[in-house]
């Protein structure tokens, strides 16, 4: 039988990874940052790590403790940033008035 929380662990990081791939493929393509796309990367890849501690697969130490909290700390800076360039996705959390 599988470990299903293995299988969640490697899903969740590839979807991180794909997040933060396709925003940097968006930047090499239009010289303009994906902040949307870099924010559910980070936090997906941050939130596989969490996982990867809790199931007992990443030892719990500080290096991994700090890796978390600097992936949440790059989410809120990137959904900060999103929401005042207007990108897609938070233009309706911006007031035009």
């Amino acid at each position: 039988m599988v470990d299903s929380a293995l299988v969640w662990i490697v899903i969740v990081a590839l979807a991180g990874a794909g997040g933060i791939g396709l925003s940097l493929f968006h930047y090499i393509r239009d010289a303009d940052f994906d902040y949307v796309n870099a924010a559910i990367g980070v936090g997906a890849v941050g939130y596989s790590i969490e996982l990867g501690m809790a199931n007992g697969y990443l030892a719990r130490n500080g290096l991994f403790d700090a890796l978390m909290l600097i992936c949440a700390g790059i989410v809120v800076v990137c959904a900060v940033l999103a929401v005042k360039r207007g990108q897609r996705g938070f233009r309706l959390l911006r007031s035009n008035s």
